[in-house]
C-alpha cells in the first residue's frame, strides 16, 4: 500500500494550487490523519495519573502537544511543599515529534504534598505556551 497526501488550496482571487506526493509505502491500511487549517502551536491537554495519589504513590506527568515547529522544546516540571523537584525537556528535531504525547514520572510524597506542575511550549520563534495542574497526595 502506498499512502498519497493531496493538497488543494483555493482563496479568493487566486487561482488553486494543487501538490501532490508519497509520504510512505506499506503504511497500514488504517490511517489516522489530521488536517488543520491554519494550525497553530498548542498544548491539547494535560494529564496527571493518578489525578489523586495516595502518600508514597508516584504519578506521572503527560502532556499532549500539537502543531510544534522543528526546533522548539516541551519543558514538563513538578515543584513540591516538599522542596523535590524534577524538570525535564523535550527538543522537538523533526516533524515526527511535533504533535504528540510526552511524559515525566514523578516519585510519591508524603500525605498532605502538594506537586504544581508545569507543561511550557516554546517554539522555535520564541511563543511561550504553557498550562499547569496540581495534586495534593492523600
Amino acid at each position: 500500500m502506498r499512502l498519497h497526501v493531496v493538497f488543494r488550496v483555493f482563496g479568493e482571487g487566486t487561482s488553486s494550487v494543487t501538490k501532490g506526493f508519497t509520504i510512505a509505502e506499506g503504511v497500514a491500511s488504517t490511517l489516522n490523519a489530521e488536517l488543520d487549517v491554519n494550525g497553530k502551536p498548542k498544548i491539547r491537554s494535560l494529564e496527571l495519573t493518578p489525578s489523586s495519589p495516595a502518600a508514597y504513590v508516584g504519578y506521572t506527568i503527560k502532556v499532549n502537544v500539537y502543531c510544534l515547529p522543528i526546533g522548539s522544546n516541551v519543558t514538563l516540571s513538578m515543584i513540591g511543599t516538599d522542596g523535590y523537584s524534577k524538570t525535564n525537556t523535550f527538543p522537538i528535531t523533526s516533524a515526527a515529534q511535533s504533535a504528540g504525547t510526552f511524559s515525566l514520572s514523578i516519585p510519591g510524597a508524603a500525605k498532605g504534598v502538594r506537586d504544581d506542575v508545569t507543561a511550557k511550549v516554546t517554539t522555535s520563534d520564541g511563543q511561550v505556551i504553557t498550562t499547569t495542574a496540581s495534586l495534593i497526595f492523600s
